[in-house]
């Protein structure tokens, strides 16, 4: 039978005193919030200031890809409007050399991610698929050293990236950060996209595409 319980599930549903309630507490930070979008109760950010801080997990599979001896899946619904560039729904440190970890973005309203551990191996999977400014999206991505990265919207396989690449990593950015890449700095490059996410579930374990069809 399979088992559709996952590790972490962050339903983005209550906020408390400046923080997004769930399994992890995240700081909310600009402008970053909670409001009901077509029936789902949802994060929002609307300028390049918000992001929501869940701190650092580096002992923890959730922050550190080292400890997923089994693998790694995150999903997560988005509804972003159309930007340029490349922006980050998801950071704890993939897109630097200094750091280490996952990445997960929308470049020119396509969806990728770049994940890394922290030898310095990297694997980079972008899709060529545009996304719809007034759709939602399911967003997956799953992750195994041994069979590497794989990006599905909707249920289908959109990039893969099966061979990796060794670009350097390091210690620094440790932090699990939602709507940015978690420099602290703020580069302009990485700036949020805008929009709304819902329902984060992260399981630890590389997921099937059966699986996936069957939790959106």
């Amino acid at each position: 039978m399979i088992s559709f319980i996952s590790d972490f599930w962050f339903p983005f549903e209550c906020i408390s005193n400046g923080q997004i309630l769930g399994p992890i507490n995240g700081n909310i930070t600009g402008g970053a919030g909670m409001m009901l979008v077509e029936g789902r109760t949802a994060i929002v950010i609307d300028d390049d200031t918000g992001y929501v801080n869940f701190g650092e997990h580096r002992d923890l599979c959730l922050g550190n890809l080292d400890h997923c001896s089994n693998g790694f899946t995150l999903a997560i619904w988005l509804l972003t409007p159309t930007q340029t560039g490349k922006k980050f729904f998801l950071s704890s440190g993939g897109q630097s050399t200094i750091s280490h970890g996952i990445a997960v973005y929308k470049k020119d309203s396509k969806v990728g991610a770049t994940f890394r551990i922290s030898s310095g191996q990297r694997w980079d999977a972008d899709s060529s698929v545009v996304m719809d400014p007034t759709t939602w999206y399911h967003v997956v991505v799953t992750w195994h050293l041994t069979s590497g990265l794989t990006v599905y919207l909707d249920g289908v396989k959109v990039a893969e990236a099966t061979v990796s690449t060794f670009s350097g990593a390091g210690t620094s950015r440790a932090n699990l950060v939602l709507g940015r890449a978690n420099n602290l700095n703020q580069e302009s490059s990485e700036f949020t996209p805008y929009g709304y996410y819902d329902d984060m579930r992260v399981y630890y374990e590389e997921k099937s595409a059966a699986f996936i069809n069957n939790i959106i």
